[in-house]
């Protein structure tokens, strides 16, 4: 078995690199907010502690126009609320 530097054992639970990010609803409610208060995405990101291409890739639906916005909003929780 491998062991850290500190000789404790090491046991390979996952693969390389760092784990994926997971999007929380709260987070979710600060990129609405603050895109609807006008933020550019850089801010947002460093907002929450992301970065730009992660916000971009996990809030989609946050980021768009406010048109568009509330009914793909719905239709997602339609769908989570399916699962």
């Amino acid at each position: 078995m491998a062991t850290d530097l500190f000789g404790e054992p090491v046991t390979a639970s996952r693969g390389p690199g760092r784990p994926r990010y997971v999007p929380t609803d709260r987070d979710r409610a600060t990129v609405a907010l603050l895109h609807a208060a006008g933020r550019t995405h850089l801010e947002i990101a460093a907002a929450i502690g992301i970065s730009h291409p992660t916000l971009l890739l996990n809030y989609p639906l946050e980021l768009e126009s406010s048109s568009q916005s509330g009914r793909r909003r719905e239709q997602r929780d339609q769908a989570k609320g399916e699962s």
